[in-house]
């Protein structure tokens, strides 16, 4: 006798991007024009990146050109998620654009919105 498991079908998983991705400079005002600064050389600085209404969460994450410079991100109790970028001793390599990307994650594969860039 043979004993056979028939799994139910999976539902189709629904994912939500973003509603909204904004960017906070140091003072936590909205970044207009995508244009932050002007900064003094070795200057500190912070940028957060805020995506709401994704479903599920997304991933948030700093980048500058291809390479990955920040994806630590926090989701909170709102659904909200933010991810805050530090850059210390600003130079004149630091004179270009950075993008806010979110990417919302599921069982079919990644689903990337357009970045939110700001320049410095």
């Amino acid at each position: 006798m043979f004993l056979v498991s028939i799994a139910p079908p999976e539902r189709p998983e629904a994912r939500i991007p973003p509603a909204k991705i904004t960017i906070l400079d140091e003072q936590g005002a909205a970044v207009l024009n995508n244009v932050v600064g002007p900064y003094r050389e070795n200057a500190d600085i912070n940028m957060t990146c805020i995506s709401s209404g994704g479903q599920p969460a997304p991933k948030v994450t700093w980048w500058r050109e291809h390479a990955l410079l920040d994806d630590s991100y926090l989701v909170l109790p709102d659904g909200t998620v933010k991810n805050v970028l530090y850059l210390e001793k600003l130079s004149r390599h630091d004179l270009h654009s950075v993008s806010c990307v979110n990417v919302v994650m599921g069982r079919m594969g990644p689903i990337s919105c357009p970045p939110c860039y700001v320049c410095m």
